[in-house]
């Protein structure tokens, strides 16, 4: 259920059923009055582009979520996000062009840094790597200017 303006990209009030397990492709796309959102447990899929460019900057993962999609939160207003340790994959581009976003608590289960995860994050100050970390992709922290030193603790 969706509580919207004349577009669909007004959207102020989204209630969530519980029974989903997939937070589809596209479905926030460019929302422009949706700050925050808590996603329901039984989600465990956030699709493709779920969150591009909408003007989020708040939003509560549960442990069931356990893939993050390619650009799923690309060019939104997210400050910071903490990626639950039941997530095992994170899509390229899934955070590309956040610009405010700040601070980053990976989930101790994903074992690659895909490509542009976090390309032109200007922001971005701190972020958390787990020990399983074996690959970073291409441009993976191209950008992020703020950026000083990353921590990747050993095995």
């Amino acid at each position: 259920y969706a509580a919207y303006n004349k577009n669909n990209n007004d959207i102020v009030q989204l209630l969530l059923d519980h029974k989903g397990i997939e937070f589809g492709n596209n479905v926030l796309l460019k929302s422009t009055k949706l700050t925050e959102i808590i996603i329901p447990s039984k989600i465990t899929v956030i699709g493709k582009s779920a969150f591009q460019e909408s003007f989020l900057q708040k939003i509560t993962l549960p442990e069931s979520v356990t893939t993050i999609e390619d650009n799923s939160f690309k060019e939104t207003k997210l400050e910071e996000i903490e990626i639950p340790d039941s997530v095992t994959l994170i899509g390229a581009g899934a955070f590309q062009k956040c610009k405010l976003l700040k601070k980053v608590l990976l989930s101790k289960s994903i074992t690659v840094i895909d490509e542009s995860l976090f390309n032109g994050c200007e922001s971005l100050e701190e972020i958390t790597m787990p020990p399983s970390i074996t690959q970073i992709n291409k441009n993976a922290f191209n950008g992020c200017k703020k950026l000083i030193n990353i921590d990747i603790p050993y095995h």
